[in-house]
């Protein structure tokens, strides 16, 4: 591999110190961290009543149980979230935005986006489409294998990397791209491919 290929990842590397550095500069002004504030997102995102079990919480920031615990426990003790027991089963725990939650939101969402658009002033509009697409493109190669939860499809997919490196183990090309690996029966797609 030459120097030239190798480039891409020390650049994102660099892009993503300045980018946390300058992100951090807001989140200091509400005694939050950018972590913190994508806890309050993914809830307010959820929709009324804004809250969600904490394992769909974890799943949803891609983090670990024990990391979950502690950024909720920072927000809690800021008054900025709540934990509810679930009525119906005693092992479920939700996260729920208080009103406090929702204010903080309100004020911060605004400052943040503005403070994005001052980041990302080297890009013009269309820049900025071309690297959302590669980035979204990007990301989709290193998460695990999942449903897709959007639509109803019904498949599990493959992450690039490992699509790539289980073509090459059983002697095929290697070609980039995600993998299919399970069809769910009864699904959408399950029906599109069924024996006419």
């Amino acid at each position: 591999m030459g120097v030239a290929r190798a480039q891409p990842g020390c650049r994102l590397a660099r892009v993503r110190a300045h980018l946390d550095a300058e992100l951090a500069v807001v989140f200091d002004r509400y005694e939050l961290s950018p972590a913190d504030f994508q806890v309050i997102v993914t809830l307010w995102r959820a929709g009324a009543p804004f809250r969600m079990p904490h394992a769909r919480l974890m799943t949803a920031l891609w983090l670990t149980s024990g990391t979950i615990s502690v950024r909720v426990d920072r927000l809690l003790c800021g008054g900025v979230v709540t934990r509810e027991s679930d009525d119906t089963d005693a092992r479920v725990t939700r996260i729920r935005l208080t009103g406090e939650g929702l204010r903080l939101f309100d004020e911060i969402a605004p400052v943040h986006l503005a403070h994005e658009d001052r980041l990302l002033s080297a890009l013009d509009d269309d820049e900025r489409d071309a690297l959302a697409g590669l980035l979204r493109r990007l990301l989709t190669s290193f998460e695990p294998p999942t449903v897709d939860g959007t639509r109803p499809r019904g498949l599990v997919i493959e992450p690039a990397p490992r699509a790539r490196a289980r073509r090459v183990a059983v002697g095929l090309s290697d070609t980039p791209g995600l993998l299919v690996a399970e069809v769910l029966p009864g699904s959408a797609a399950a029906r599109r491919h069924l024996p006419r």
